[in-house]
């Protein structure tokens, strides 16, 4: 789980939150991706798609988090992981 706005703006999408409904929207020019916090599902362009952790909102600093395989492979991107070194990598080419 990372918090949504850095990651967004590091893959250079426009996300835009929706305090009333604690909604994400983020978008590019060929994906747009709902989520809500507390829900287990999430939208990609419009099609629902059950989560395998839904995003959370943090008490301790009012950020909202979300999972990084389900918002990198929406976009297009390959996630991988190195249990040696407990690394996360993403690849988007």
């Amino acid at each position: 789980m990372v918090p949504f706005r850095s990651f967004f703006e590091a893959l250079d999408l426009n996300a835009e939150f929706d305090n009333k409904t604690k909604t994400v929207t983020a978008k590019n020019e060929t994906t747009t991706v709902t989520l809500t916090a507390g829900k287990m599902t999430g939208t990609i362009n419009g099609k629902e798609i059950k989560l395998i952790q839904g995003p959370s909102l943090s008490d301790d600093d009012d950020l909202m988090y979300v999972n990084v395989r389900f918002i990198a492979e929406a976009f297009g991107g390959i996630v991988g992981f190195d249990k040696s070194t407990l690394t996360v990598t993403l690849d988007f080419d």
